[in-house]
């Protein structure tokens, strides 16, 4: 088997304080055959200078800039660049061991074929110190299954977690991309979202128990940050999704995808308890309840009951909950 060869991309945006660590990880990885797809999202600090330093040095990495215009919309423009037969994504405060790859690799040429996507353990990384392993990665042997999705979810759920969930601890087959990118602009959901319509093109999953990406919780970054745009950015994305996957047959739908209708109308429901929003987002509001109304009908799902409560009278809800 002729050796593979990982994309990895990595949005920007004034990144200059661990940046240097989250290059590192993919520099020193004990297998060469990569590229790194850096996205600089309009930094100001010392962002550029640092990655063009990289750039400058070794020939796989490989430096895009753009005015700033949110997470989202720098995956998008490095998805545009990927030339490998996998890509797989990197935070620019996180990092890789130094060996994910060539034990991928020795996992992939164990079976001889090439998995549609590829998932690996995550462990956290709080105030600098590695601990626990991301719950939706607690898969403690190797399992390659060939079916969809749903099946997969169905049969395996602890194994299938992680396609449903983040962009990072799993690396996607280049073949499966197509026109598929990432929704709004912020980012917002907007990685799970894209992992799940990914899924959906999927045939193949390889699961190896591997500690591969390392995940810094931090309270300051850009994500864990919430403000109106970000909201009704998320709204969108569900509203993005959902309207995707309800030309999906019934029997395609997992039971993953079904329960975000809820998680969505959640988001919607703390959005218009907010006194300013349900005057001034009166329109987008009744947009959105009537679309959940309708995707729950198709997709034949029971809300729970202070959901349908909200949904029937969605502003003398709001106004009683304030």
């Amino acid at each position: 088997m002729n050796k593979i060869m990982f994309s990895v991309i990595m949005p920007c945006y004034n990144s200059e304080k661990y940046l240097i660590e989250a290059i590192e990880s993919v520099i020193k990885q004990s297998y060469e055959n990569w590229e790194l797809i850096v996205i600089n999202d309009g930094s100001v600090d010392k962002t550029l200078d640092i990655v063009n330093l990289y750039a400058e040095r070794d020939a796989r990495v490989r430096v895009f800039s753009k005015e700033n215009g949110g997470y989202a919309t720098a995956v998008n423009m490095g998805l545009d660049y990927v030339n490998g037969d996998y890509f797989l994504f990197l935070g620019s405060d996180d990092y890789l061991s130094l060996d994910l790859f060539e034990t991928l690799y020795a996992e992939i040429e164990k079976i001889r074929v090439l998995p549609d996507m590829i998932a690996f353990r995550t462990r956290k990384n709080i105030n600098g110190v590695v601990g626990e392993i991301d719950n939706s990665t607690r898969f403690d042997s190797i399992l390659l299954s060939e079916c969809k999705i749903k099946a997969f979810i169905d049969t395996t759920p602890k194994y299938a977690e992680i396609f449903s969930v983040r962009d990072t601890s799993r690396c996607y087959k280049k073949e499966l991309l197509g026109e598929t990118r990432y929704f709004g602009k912020t980012g917002m959901d907007a990685d799970g979202i894209f992992s799940m319509l990914i899924s959906h093109k999927a045939q193949s999953f390889l699961n190896v128990p591997c500690d591969g990406y390392f995940w810094r919780i931090r309270n300051d970054s850009v994500s864990a940050t919430v403000s109106l745009p970000k909201t009704i950015d998320r709204l969108s994305n569900w509203y993005e999704f959902f309207s995707k996957i309800i030309n999906f047959s019934l029997s395609e739908i997992t039971s993953t995808e079904k329960w975000y209708l809820i998680y969505y109308c959640s988001i919607l429901m703390a959005f218009a308890r907010i006194p300013a929003n349900i005057f001034s987002y009166r329109d987008f509001i009744k947009k959105h309840v009537n679309f959940i109304l309708d995707i729950a009908e198709k997709l034949e799902i029971v809300l729970p009951q202070n959901i349908q409560t909200f949904i029937k009278h969605p502003f003398v809800f709001s106004m009683y909950s304030i």
